[in-house]
This record gives structure tokens, C-alpha cells and sequence, in this order.
């Protein structure tokens, strides 16, 4: 019996010590580095949760875009530079299969477009790296013609009055897009029945559009062009509906865009059954 407890003990503590040793050996990273077909920008992804193995990292960064038959990542062991990218795109959050994909680009639209390519389609949970400011694409002065066209008169009522100003700064429809807000056109000759919802293009700002808008109200159209956080139509994808609900009084809707703003709508219309213009 002595004999026994004795192995018994000695193996207890022999596990024991295993698991003393093994705690203490760093974890070795998994990472798949490539170049996005999409934005031609450098991504990295690293493999975080326990679910994840050599064998199974290797067989994910062998085929990290499943929809492009042979495009593959570079797989190693050495951990992504955290501190020179934008952010990271955080999927399987909290389950094993928990991986981390950072992204380093100077491209101010590829950086407008992560954190919502990042939530719409990969799913994930957008980590920004630092605090991410968008540009102010007009400066602090606009161009006659857009200042003009911002102006209310007997034709066309333009708001809000404060963004609308020939004084206003971005911070003002900077404001407006993070409170969903959008510039409304609306002629005052007789009540409009259909109604235009414009997305503006990536990286441009709505006040831009004011020209065109304006002159789609004095032929009888309500206009609202709807500001974008970060200028960019993927992070506000789907705020067609609340001009449609601001707007009850309107019968018929369209939908409009340039560029990226009209890729918006167009995901947008197939979710609302919009007709394009």
C-alpha cells in the first residue's frame, strides 16, 4: 500500500509540475500575412483562440479567401505589428476560433471602409487602433455655387439652417452624420409625392451635392443627401429608411448615388425595394 501512495504521489506531483512548465512557456504565435485583393492594402491575421492549432491556422491562411481559388497568405510565427496598423478586425469573438486581422494603410478610403467591411461582411467587431478622425474634405470654405445652393428662398427650403450656412464647418455635418441627421431640399411651389435619397461618394462631402439637389427641388423632387460617418456610405448603409420615415407625406421614393454612395444604395435597395432614378 505504501508502495502505491507513493507512485500515486509522485505521479500527482509530476503532472503538477508539467503544467507549472508548460504555463510558463510563452504562447507561440500563428499569423497569416497578405495582401488584400480588395484594397491591395497589408493585412494581418493572427490566430488567438485556443481552438486554434498549427495544422488548422496553416489550412485557414492556405486559403484566407475562400471566394479567390488560389489566393493564399504567407503563414510564420512571427506576431503582427500592432502598433503601426489602423485597427483590427476581431471575429469568433470570445469562442476558440477567435482571430484577430490587422490592417496598415495610409489610403484614407481603405481606412473608411474597414470598420464597416469589417461589421457588414466579415461579421466582426471593429478595434480601431487610436482615435480615427475623418477629413475635412471642403476646408473651412466652400464654392459659390454650393454656398448658393445651401441657401433657403420662396423656391426651395433648405435644412438644417445651421450646417446650410456659407460660415458652417465639416464639424457641423461631421455632428449630423454621428446624429443621423440628413440636408433636406424641399420645394415650397406644392407639396412634394416623391422623394430623392442621395448617398454621397466616399470621402466627398454631402455638402458638395447641393448644386444638383437644389435644382432636382425646383422641378418638384424632395432631396435629402444623407452625410456618412467618416464619409463613407458602408457606415451608414442602410439610413434610407430613416428618411423614408421622416417623410410619410412622400408616396414614390428613388435612390440615388456616386460612386461608393451609389454601391451603398444599390445593397440598400435590394433591403427596401427602392427604384433607382
Amino acid at each position: 500500500m505504501k508502495t502505491t501512495n507513493s507512485f500515486f504521489w509522485g505521479a500527482l506531483v509530476s503532472v503538477i509540475f508539467s503544467l507549472i512548465m508548460m504555463s510558463c512557456v510563452p504562447s507561440v504565435p500563428k499569423v497569416c500575412r497578405y495582401d488584400s485583393p480588395h484594397s491591395d492594402s497589408q493585412e494581418c491575421k493572427s490566430y488567438v483562440g485556443s481552438g486554434w492549432n498549427e495544422t488548422l491556422a496553416q489550412a485557414d491562411c492556405a486559403e484566407v479567401f475562400p471566394a479567390i481559388p488560389g489566393f493564399a497568405g504567407e503563414y510564420s510565427n512571427v506576431a503582427c505589428d500592432t502598433e503601426t496598423a489602423i485597427g483590427a478586425c476581431v471575429t469568433g469573438v470570445g469562442t476558440p476560433e477567435e482571430a484577430e486581422t490587422w490592417f496598415y494603410t495610409d489610403d484614407p478610403t481603405v481606412a473608411g471602409i474597414a470598420p464597416s467591411a469589417c461589421e457588414n461582411f466579415a461579421g466582426g467587431e471593429w478595434r480601431p487602433n487610436g482615435e480615427v478622425v475623418d477629413p475635412d474634405p471642403m476646408g473651412e470654405l466652400m464654392q459659390p455655387e454650393v454656398q448658393n445652393a445651401l441657401q433657403s428662398d420662396g423656391n426651395v427650403s433648405v435644412t438644417p439652417l445651421d450646417c446650410s450656412a456659407p460660415d458652417a464647418t465639416y464639424d457641423c455635418v461631421r455632428q449630423m452624420a454621428a446624429d443621423e441627421e440628413f440636408f433636406v431640399f424641399r420645394p415650397l411651389a406644392t407639396p412634394p409625392t416623391t422623394g430623392l435619397i442621395f448617398y454621397p461618394g466616399g470621402l466627398v462631402d454631402p455638402r458638395a451635392y447641393a448644386p444638383q439637389a437644389r435644382a432636382l427641388a425646383q422641378a418638384g423632387y424632395l432631396v435629402a443627401v444623407v452625410p456618412m460617418p467618416a464619409l463613407m456610405a458602408f457606415n451608414g448603409i442602410n439610413r434610407a429608411q430613416l428618411v423614408m420615415d421622416a417623410f410619410p407625406d412622400i408616396n414614390y421614393w428613388l435612390a440615388g448615388g456616386h460612386s461608393l454612395g451609389g454601391y451603398g444604395m444599390a445593397t440598400t435597395e435590394g433591403l427596401l425595394g427602392l427604384p433607382g432614378p
